[in-house]
């Protein structure tokens, strides 16, 4: 597998139909992140964003033609676990700093180290 050289022009050139399709991801995903949220017992506007956000991220980040991301159903017992063991704030903030850190492995080009972690 060769690596691929990040080119800015065909960065821009593919932005107006990147956005386009990150907003067709968010609107398929807004049902399914506003049942993950009530499943979870967090407040509904918790799946409109995360919908929205995922979609626009994705669109600006996503390094494929074929990448395809939404909301996950595993994650409903992880998030009802989190939200009544740390409540609102201690889960929102717990969801804020994995993020953080996965951006932050995402940058150190640490993707690698999934490899000595079985799924």
């Amino acid at each position: 597998m060769t690596k691929s050289k990040f080119n800015i022009k065909e960065f821009i050139g593919q932005l107006p139909s990147n956005i386009f399709s990150g907003f067709v991801v968010s609107l398929i995903a807004l049902p399914l992140g506003l049942g993950l949220a009530m499943a979870s017992e967090a407040p509904p506007i918790a799946g409109i964003i995360t919908a929205v956000i995922s979609g626009v991220v994705v669109s600006f980040l996503g390094g494929s033609n074929v990448t395809i991301t939404g909301p996950g159903n595993g994650l409903v017992g992880v998030l009802l676990v989190a939200f009544t063991t740390l409540g609102f704030q201690g889960a929102y903030a717990a969801i804020i700093c994995s993020g953080v850190l996965l951006i932050l492995l995402g940058f150190l080009r640490m993707g690698e180290t999934c490899r000595f972690f079985s799924i």
